[in-house]
C-alpha cells in the first residue's frame, strides 16, 4: 500500500507530535515489508522480529529529525539497511537468505514430482543469493520485497538509478549462470 502525498504528510505530523494513531498507521503501512525485507536477509523469524523492533525504536527516536528532503519510505528503509547492515557487520558473517515455506510451491495442482522440483530450484536459488555480497543481496531483496522501482533502491542504498540498474543486470546474470539458465 503505497501513500498519497498528503498521508505521507499527515503521517509525519503525526509521527512527530507523537500521535499513537500516527505509529498505529506506521506500524499498518510498513510493518510488512520491513518483516520480509528482514526475513530475506537473514532467513531467522525470531531475528527478523528484533531487527524489526530495532528500525521501529530508531524511527520513533529519529522521527523528530526527520527533515522530510525525502519520501518517508527513504527514510524508513534507509533505517532499515542500517539496522541490517549493523547486524551483519556485528555478526561478522553475512546474512542468509531462505525461502520461506509458503511461498516454495507456487500452486497446489502440481504432482509431487514437479512440487520436488521447484523446492529443489528454489532452495538453490537461495542459496545462489546467499552467495551475493551484502549490498547486492539488500538491491534484489528490496527490488523482491516492495517492488521499489530502481529509483527508489538508490535512494535507500545512496546510490544512483544507474548504478543500481546496472546492479540488478549483474545480479541476474549471475543468479543466471549459477542457476545455469538458458
Amino acid at each position: 500500500m503505497e501513500l498519497t502525498f498528503d498521508e505521507e504528510r499527515n503521517l509525519v505530523a503525526g509521527l512527530k507530535r507523537g500521535t499513537d494513531k500516527a505509529f498505529q498507521d506506521l506500524y499498518r503501512y510498513f510493518s510488512s515489508g520491513l518483516m520480509g525485507l528482514f526475513y530475506r536477509m537473514t532467513g531467522d523469524h525470531d531475528l527478523s522480529r528484533d531487527l524489526f523492533q530495532e528500525t521501529m525504536i530508531k524511527i520513533f527516536e529519529g522521527v523528530k529529525y526527520f527533515r522530510e528532503e525525502s519520501r518517508l519510505y527513504t527514510w524508513i528503509y534507509t533505517i532499515a539497511r542500517n539496522v541490517a547492515l549493523g547486524h551483519a557487520r556485528k555478526k561478522r558473517s553475512e546474512p542468509a537468505l531462505t525461502v520461506e515455506s509458503e511461498r516454495r510451491v507456487a500452486s497446489t495442482s502440481l504432482t509431487p514430482e514437479e512440487i520436488t522440483v521447484q523446492k529443489t530450484s528454489l532452495e538453490h536459488l537461495a542459496r545462489c543469493i546467499n552467495d551475493l555480497d551484502t549490498d547486492d543481496r539488500m538491491i534484489i531483496s528490496l527490488k523482491l520485497q516492495t517492488g521499489l522501482k530502481y529509483r527508489g533502491i538508490a535512494e535507500i542504498m545512496g546510490m544512483t538509478a544507474g548504478n543500481v540498474r546496472v546492479r540488478m543486470y549483474r545480479i541476474r546474470e549471475h543468479l543466471r549462470t549459477r542457476m545455469d539458465w538458458r
